[in-house]
């Protein structure tokens, strides 16, 4: 069972969620991201992050957020979450550049 915390009360308050994601890592830490367009407060987002206990590492509720799309609000909150949820993990400081490999043809 989850605790949860006052940003998730606010948000669950208004109605159900029109997207839901949900991301369960090997070391049992949780993550929860809900998102709805409201009438009152236009696109709103919801991210909780729980320990394997159920117990609560963060929680924000954002509304109106001023994004084009709920994916892209979604996007963006599990941006704001992933400190909180992948805090031991490590990511390269300098990863490879995207896209095709530079080649040099010159001769030598």
């Amino acid at each position: 069972m989850l605790n949860r915390g006052s940003s998730y009360h606010a948000f669950s308050s208004s109605g159900p969620a029109d997207r839901y994601f949900e991301k369960t890592l090997p070391d049992g830490r949780r993550l929860e991201i809900h998102g709805r367009r409201s009438a009152a407060n236009g696109l709103e987002v919801f991210f909780g992050v729980y320990d394997a206990a159920g117990g609560q590492l963060a929680e924000q509720h954002h509304t109106h957020c001023q994004t084009l799309t709920l994916e892209a609000a979604m996007i963006w909150a599990a941006a704001l979450a992933r400190p909180s949820w992948l805090e031991d993990i490590q990511i390269a400081s300098d990863p490879a550049p995207l896209g095709r490999p530079k080649v040099n043809l010159s001769p030598r």
